[in-house]
């Protein structure tokens, strides 16, 4: 048989040698360390791999990279979230430009 042909299933191993060191290591009064480990790794669950949609939330640009890149949309949401301007888009009173002077 081919080994090579599909991934190893790690889990399954490590428990089939789980149950091959716990009746070898029957005799011993307390488990050596290593086997307390594997039964301790086996209860954990099995990672989940990350949905498309986290993995794209990952590498979207973010409100103000979008506002740097010109989206005046994501511009005004930032400036909004940034507590620069109010829910009408209008600058608060503490930050009001300055008028040019002529």
């Amino acid at each position: 048989m081919n080994t090579m042909t599909k991934p190893t299933d790690f889990q399954a191993l490590c428990a089939e040698l789980l149950e091959w060191a716990e009746h070898t290591s029957a005799h011993y009064v307390v488990h050596p360390d290593v086997i307390l480990r594997a039964r301790t790794a086996l209860a954990q669950p099995k990672p989940v791999a990350p949905t498309d949609e986290e993995l794209w939330a990952l590498t979207a640009p973010t409100l103000m990279e979008r506002a740097m890149a010109g989206d005046t949309i994501a511009a005004k949401q930032f400036l909004y979230e940034a507590g620069f301007t109010d829910e009408h888009g209008q600058w608060l009173p503490q930050y009001q430009p300055i008028p040019d002077e002529q």
